[in-house]
């Protein structure tokens, strides 16, 4: 008999959705329509030493808590139906913080670089491709785990049975 675990498989579709958003951050950070071309969540999180700029050290930290929910994520995979339940919960909690940090980039970016301040490109740092994506990616991941914590049957058995299969709960 094969055994299929769905809070497994939304936990699975879950770190799916936040690893899309990690990979969202090679988009722009920034919405240039006016501005200077900043480059990608990456270059804005840690640029290179000729530019001037600085680390954004929130952006690495929300980088950081992306990569350990896809790790828990994974890990969590063995788990049995109950600690599941607790580790889906842990990464609720781990994805809505990373993409709270990301749709913060523009204020983490300012703060980090004040020489920006004087160069009035305040309208050109606003919110871009890049963060929304990785923001967005990742709720979707947190409302999956979401749904894996509410979702009630978990565990569903094929059965051979005459004239075919039959699914039991």
């Amino acid at each position: 008999m094969k055994k299929t675990n769905t809070n497994k498989i939304l936990i699975l579709l879950s770190n799916l959705a936040v690893i899309i958003g990690i990979f969202c951050m090679f988009a722009a950070a920034f919405n240039e329509d006016g501005g200077s071309v900043r480059g990608s969540v990456f270059q804005v999180m840690a640029p290179l030493s000729e530019t001037g700029y600085h680390l954004v050290v929130p952006l690495v930290i929300g980088l950081t808590i992306l990569l350990l929910s896809v790790v828990l994520g994974f890990l969590s995979l063995v788990l049995d139906n109950k600690k599941l339940k607790f580790a889906a919960g842990v990464l609720i909690v781990l994805d809505l913080a990373g993409a709270g940090l990301f749709f913060l980039t523009p204020t983490f970016y300012m703060a980090a670089n004040p020489q920006i301040k004087d160069l009035d490109l305040t309208g050109a740092t606003s919110l871009g491709a890049g963060p929304i994506c990785v923001g967005v990616f990742t709720i979707l991941g947190a409302l999956l785990s979401l749904i894996s914590i509410v979702l009630k049957g978990s565990d569903t058995t094929s059965q051979p049975v005459k004239g075919g299969i039959r699914r039991a709960r």
